[in-house]
C-alpha cells in the first residue's frame, strides 16, 4: 500500500491512534458566536448520529494535545466517519477549515458525509460525493441523513469485511489489506467479530515461523517502487 504522509510532520503516518468504533468525527463551525442556522443544523445532525447509535466528537471535545491539526488527525484516524456540517452562513474561513479535514478523511479511508443547508455551497472537487444530506426541513433532513448513516454502517462495513476476507483467503494471504479493511469495518461497525479478526491477523503476525506468505508485502511494495521510478524518470 501508498505510504501516508503526516500534514504535520511530513513523516510517515505509522504511530497509533485510538479506535473509537461507531463515533462521528464532527467538523464544523464550533465558536461560541455563531448563526442560528448553525447551531440548528449541528443539533439536529447530532441527534440523528445518536437515533443511528454513532456517537459524534468534535476537535473541541478533547483537550491537553498539544498540535491541534496532530490532535484532528487522530480523531479522523480513530473514528469510523467524518460528518461536515455547514450552511450558507458559515464563515469562510471556517468553510476552508472544515472543507480541508473533509479532505483528510478519505485519506485515512474515512467516509465522509456532508449535512448541509440547501443554500450552502460544495465546493466543486466535492460535489461528486454520494453522501449528502440536504437541510430543506427538519423531517426530510432527518430521513435523507438516517438512510445515508443506515446505508454506511451495514452495507459499507459489509463491503469492507468481504475485501478483508478475500485477503485472508488468498493464496498469498495479504495481511496488510485485510488488516486495513477490518479496521474500517470495525470503527464503522463496532462489531466484536471484526476485531476477533484483527487480533488473528496480530497473532499470526507474531508468530516466529518465517511464513512464505508475508513476501506478499515486500513484493507489492517493490513493484510499487520500481513503477513509481519508472514514471518519475520517463
Amino acid at each position: 500500500m501508498a505510504l501516508v504522509f503526516s500534514p504535520v510532520t511530513q513523516d510517515v503516518m505509522e504511530g497509533p491512534f485510538q479506535p473509537r468504533p461507531r463515533h462521528a468525527f464532527l467538523m464544523l463551525h464550533s465558536a461560541e458566536r455563531r448563526s442560528r442556522l448553525d447551531r440548528e443544523l449541528e443539533s439536529s445532525t447530532a441527534s440523528v448520529l445518536q437515533e443511528s447509535g454513532v456517537t459524534a466528537i468534535r476537535a473541541t471535545d478533547i483537550g491537553g494535545t498539544g498540535d491541534y491539526l496532530e490532535k484532528i488527525i487522530g480523531l479522523i484516524r480513530g473514528c469510523g466517519l467524518g460528518v461536515a456540517v455547514f450552511t450558507e452562513a458559515t464563515p469562510p474561513p471556517t468553510l476552508a477549515n472544515i472543507f480541508f479535514e473533509v479532505g483528510l478523511c478519505p485519506m485515512f479511508g474515512r467516509p465522509v458525509v456532508l449535512a448541509k443547508t440547501a443554500e450552502a455551497i460544495t465546493p466543486s472537487d466535492f460535489v461528486r460525493t454520494e453522501w449528502v444530506a440536504r437541510y430543506e426541513n427538519e423531517g426530510q433532513f432527518r430521513a435523507n441523513l438516517l438512510a445515508t448513516l443506515d446505508t454506511l454502517l451495514t452495507e459499507s462495513v459489509r463491503y469492507y469485511r468481504s475485501i478483508a476476507e478475500v485477503a485472508i483467503e488468498a493464496d498469498e494471504v495479504d495481511y496488510e489489506i485485510a488488516f486495513e479493511r477490518f479496521v474500517q469495518a470495525y470503527l464503522l461497525g463496532g462489531e466484536k467479530e471484526d476485531l476477533d479478526d484483527i487480533r488473528r491477523i496480530y497473532d499470526a503476525l507474531r508468530s516466529p515461523s518465517e511464513d512464505p506468505r508475508l513476501h506478499t508485502v515486500r513484493r507489492r511494495l517493490r513493484a510499487t517502487v520500481g513503477h513509481f521510478v519508472k514514471l518519475a524518470t520517463g
